[in-house]
């Protein structure tokens, strides 16, 4: 049974508080709720029956009197808690899409960390034996509903079937991570136009893809919940990662803009860019460099490296999926249009 704990500040409540003493308080019914007003302005919560029984008509009876806080200009806070005191983050029973979800990565830390919250999960990537290995890992661990699709997100007409399967097999999503990415080792000028069609097309039209595709359902059900992976290249530029850098820039004003066209529907979309994570895919390129270096030079570079990084070290992909399923959770309804870093303090605003 969650714990509830709320707020309502606005110094217009003030003349509803009935005179109280130290043994003597007042309390109003919000719903299901009960919030307990001391005379020095702190509320706090109490369960009452309804709660622990799950009586109907509480819900309804809470949104009439939060509408009642809302005009008199004091916005309602609610957090929910479980009896141990962890936040509920209202995940159970959701289904989220994770693009790039084969092990390995972001996404597949992401996929683990939403199946301990109870949602069911659809690891979709274009390495299908990747996801499929994911699946088995997931419903034996977490016992949750998961299902591996296949998919060039590339691919519009692709995209358009992965979700058709989803919807058909799993359910309809509510939750999109856009972690699939791909990455070069090459200067500007040792590019070719191929290189950039490609990075362009997994980095940033694959997003786009997945986004235009789910968001006219989310917005029917009036819920959705999106985050989408860049990079703090986009923010600093970096050597050798010019045109993933502008694709990642490219996924930044994506997602602004389309939050500004949804979030009248329930639906939030966020950013969130990291530093250097220790991926499969980072480690592949980090061979490349190893090898044009030598030995010597590699070691003095990743040295060069960790000193631009005040945490002493690059993340792991668990530091990263921690902050995207907060993005995706319950409490964090209210935070959309951001770019969140988790960079180990390479980047500081």
């Amino acid at each position: 049974m969650p714990r509830i704990s709320a707020s309502c500040s606005a110094s217009s409540m003030a003349s509803r508080r009935r005179p109280s003493s130290s043994a003597d308080k007042a309390f109003r019914t919000f719903g299901r709720f009960r919030v307990r007003i001391t005379a020095g302005g702190r509320r706090s919560m109490r369960r009452i029956s309804s709660l622990m029984a799950g009586k109907s008509g509480g819900r309804a009876a809470h949104r009439q009197e939060s509408g009642r806080c809302m005009a008199l200009g004091a916005p309602l806070q609610l957090h929910a808690f479980e009896e141990d005191g962890a936040m509920d983050l209202g995940l159970k029973g959701k289904c989220a899409v994770i693009t790039g979800g084969a092990k390995g990565g972001i996404g597949y830390a992401t996929a683990r960390l939403l199946a301990a919250e109870g949602a069911n999960i659809a690891l979709v990537d274009i390495n299908g034996d990747g996801i499929a290995a994911g699946v088995a890992e997931l419903t034996k661990e977490f016992g949750t509903e998961a299902l591996a699709v296949p998919c060039d997100i590339t691919s519009p007409e692709a995209v358009s079937e992965m979700v058709a399967t989803v919807t058909g097999d799993l359910a309809p999503p509510d939750i999109l991570v856009n972690s699939a990415a791909v990455l070069d080792n090459k200067s500007f000028l040792d590019s070719e136009p191929a290189d950039w069609d490609r990075m362009l097309g997994v980095c940033l039209f694959g997003p786009m893809n997945v986004i235009h595709a789910l968001l006219p359902g989310m917005m029917e059900r009036g819920y959705g919940r999106v985050v989408c992976l860049a990079s703090d290249a986009a923010r600093v530029g970096q050597g050798r990662l010019s045109y993933y850098a502008a694709a990642k820039g490219g996924v930044v004003a994506l997602v602004k803009s389309v939050a500004q066209e949804v979030g009248t529907h329930g639906i939030t979309l966020n950013v969130v860019s990291p530093g250097a994570t220790d991926t499969d895919m980072r480690k592949a390129r980090e061979v490349q460099i190893k090898e044009s270096m030598g030995d010597d030079r590699y070691a003095e570079y990743t040295r060069k490296v960790l000193r631009r990084y005040p945490a002493g070290r690059i993340g792991e992909p668990t530091d990263i999926a921690g902050m995207i399923t907060y993005l995706v959770s319950e409490p964090a309804s209210w935070v959309t249009g951001q770019v969140v870093s988790v960079n180990g303090g390479f980047v500081m605003p």
